[in-house]
């Protein structure tokens, strides 16, 4: 009896810190540490997730971290400035664009599927 408290217990902890994680993944806050990733953090994600030699890593580093200074520029200025989301969409769309037809230089077709398939997109636009 008492294991079988224990157990349902336990239970109950889990599923709770498992709603604590979900409401927070979908915070402002976690959103907030998304966008202060460093070029680091993203091509050690990249080399993970896209199996990367190190050539390819050699390769794209300079890029990534371009591709994170002006990003991290951008989201400064749109703060600064007020800017809508449909706007700092439109400019982040337009980066990421130029970063993936830097990238396809060094990614094969394969990496490249891979790489937009498991980038998070932007919510649909309400018209």
């Amino acid at each position: 009896m008492h294991m079988r408290r224990t157990y349902i217990m336990w239970g109950l902890l889990g599923l709770i810190l498992l709603g604590v994680l979900i409401v927070l993944r979908g915070s402002p806050l976690s959103k907030q540490h998304r966008q202060a990733r460093t070029p680091n953090d993203v091509i050690a994600t990249m080399k993970l997730n896209l199996n990367l030699t190190e050539e390819q890593v050699r390769q794209i580093t300079p890029i990534i971290e371009d591709h994170v200074q002006q990003r991290n520029a951008m989201m400064e200025q749109a703060k600064r400035q007020g800017f809508t989301q449909e706007a700092i969409q439109t400019q982040v769309r337009a980066l990421r664009q130029s970063t993936n037809s830097k990238l396809s230089q060094y990614l094969t077709q394969d990496q490249l599927k891979k790489m937009e398939s498991d980038r998070p997109s932007f919510p649909a636009q309400k018209k």
